[in-house]
């Protein structure tokens, strides 16, 4: 293949690779992607490479030596021609008449489109909105688990034999849970016994807790709500019932969950 076939084949390619980059430039202002963004760099170096293979090799055919020229026949115009096509020149008669654009001039201008082609590509990706097409659903963040119930105690005085308990109330009741105001008396040797006396609604609430009347008073009393099982529950309506007999009116250890302060009750 000819020297002049080579430089016309990477002219054209040069051109095409200009164009490719112009089209991938548009379809990326259209819709940003790193896919189109590599392939406009790689159009871009490729142009430079083909033009700087255009340069080298007009370059290489400018230093090669050219045959002299021959000597004008009889008869013929005295003014001798050459024409050099590879440096873009014509010689006439020792004058040199330029024409076509040099090397260098092609080079810079090819530079000049790709970092246009550049600068149109970092504005497109800068500007243009992020793309929803491909993305997935949009998960929600899980919602907060709503508090459980629990109960905040205050005691106060009432008559001599009763105390006024007031409990505020927060959160949501756990089902299958009955909830349950327990005093708890202890004797101070280690031993508590859990009287089952008011029966919770869920809400904030005020309630008198009475105290029997052959109950000992120099024993501390505590009153602390709990969350009892349905099994826990039966058994404390039981007991509750039997507190005017006093029989079996009492838990000999703890019972349920506790989901309060423990309160002093002042009798």
């Amino acid at each position: 293949m000819s020297k002049k076939t080579l430089r016309s084949g990477a002219a054209a390619g040069a051109v095409v690779l200009s164009a490719g980059t112009g089209l991938a430039t548009n379809l990326l202002t259209d819709q940003p992607s790193w896919g189109a963004g590599a392939a406009v760099v790689v159009l871009v170096v490729a142009g430079v490479a083909l033009a700087v293979a255009i340069s080298m090799l007009e370059h290489r055919d400018s230093r090669a030596p050219h045959p002299a020229p021959a000597s004008p026949a009889f008869g013929q115009s005295g003014l001798s021609q050459h024409v050099d096509v590879a440096r873009g020149r014509t010689t006439m008669a020792g004058r040199d008449v330029h024409h076509g654009m040099p090397a260098g001039y092609v080079v810079l201008c090819l530079l000049i489109v790709a970092g246009m082609a550049v600068a149109v590509l970092l504005v497109a990706v800068k500007l243009a909105p992020p793309s929803t097409a491909n993305a997935g659903p949009v998960s929600s963040s899980p919602s907060s688990t709503p508090e459980d119930l629990g109960y905040q105690l205050s005691a106060s005085p009432g008559d001599p034999l009763s105390v006024k308990v007031s409990a505020k109330a927060s959160g949501q009741p756990v089902p299958g849970l009955t909830y349950w105001f327990i005093v708890e008396v202890n004797y101070g040797t280690g031993y508590i016994e859990y009287y089952p006396r008011w029966k919770m609604t869920g809400r904030s609430t005020s309630f008198d807790v009475p105290l029997p009347g052959k109950a000992n008073t120099e024993y501390r009393r505590n009153g602390r709500v709990y969350g009892l099982n349905s099994s826990q529950n039966g058994q404390a309506e039981d007991k509750l019932g039997h507190s005017t007999s006093g029989v079996d009116d009492f838990f000999d250890k703890p019972i349920g969950q506790p989901v309060s302060n423990a309160v002093k009750l002042p009798y």
